[in-house]
């Protein structure tokens, strides 16, 4: 039996095990299973809990993890992306090396995922809601399409705007993504302190949380004309692209 999994904190919520299972089913892929691995704190040392979980071939990495896995795999056996965004998604045990490799596959399912020329339509630099993993992840697709962008947190940061900051320059930027967890599973009730008053139809929210509903920062901005889309389509195509790349060194 050949065992992936998804490598992340509080994420019993997780499409993933549904998602491959029911792809495997589809295209009579047989011998693999798809397992959560919910840890309290990232390994001390990533390969060695690798050895330690039988059959497990690769894996999918979420939050809050996606920096400390990138720090964890050696440089020369990280994808061009992921030294670029310093954060990865998708991990692999190289049995001809006995050594990890790593990938991001978040941003070409974004970019996927997007409408990429109502984007580029408005001419207007982009928000991006958050400065995790997923944060660069999205920095680095923009930036592959020409979109200028800023980063947005609730604290100061370099390179960095705040929330406060944005108060009556909203209608400067076109595309705004949340990459928080406000939203999502674990956060159902609570949304990102935009200044929500100020959306208008121009604007193209892109929450990277999935799930049937609408967000609360969805139905805001949904409810001023903007156009909104979850980050299901997104999580489909890193999926896929996550397969591949298994497959890669396990035919």
């Amino acid at each position: 039996m050949n065992r992936v999994g998804l490598i992340g904190k509080g994420i019993e919520y997780s499409f993933s095990p549904t998602f491959f299972s029911e792809k495997w089913y589809r295209e009579g892929i047989q011998n693999w299973s798809y397992d959560l691995f919910d840890l309290s704190s990232f390994p001390e040392n990533l390969l060695t809990w690798w050895k330690q979980q039988p059959h497990l071939i690769g894996a999918n990495v979420t939050i809050p993890y996606k920096q400390d896995a990138y720090r964890a795999v050696e440089a020369q056996n990280l994808s061009d992306s992921a030294k670029a965004i310093k954060a990865i998604n998708t991990v692999v045990f190289d049995p001809q090396i006995m050594a990890l490799r790593a990938d991001n596959t978040d941003w070409r399912g974004f970019l996927g995922a997007l409408d990429q020329e109502q984007v580029l339509g408005t001419g207007k630099p982009a928000l991006i809601l958050g400065t995790g993993g997923s944060s660069a992840a999205i920095a680095y697709a923009l930036k592959s399409i020409g979109v200028d962008f800023a980063k947005v947190s609730r604290q100061e940061k370099e390179g960095n705007i705040t929330y406060s900051d944005l108060k009556g320059q909203l209608k400067e930027y076109g595309l705004i993504v949340n990459t928080t967890p406000l939203g999502g599973p674990n956060f159902l009730d609570d949304y990102p302190p935009l200044p929500f008053d100020e959306v208008v139809e121009q604007h193209y929210y892109f929450d990277l949380n999935y799930g049937a509903g609408l967000s609360k920062a969805m139905q805001m901005c949904s409810l001023r004309g903007a156009y909104v889309q979850n980050g299901s389509e997104m999580l489909i195509r890193q999926a896929e692209f996550a397969w591949d790349f298994w497959r890669k060194w396990y035919q």
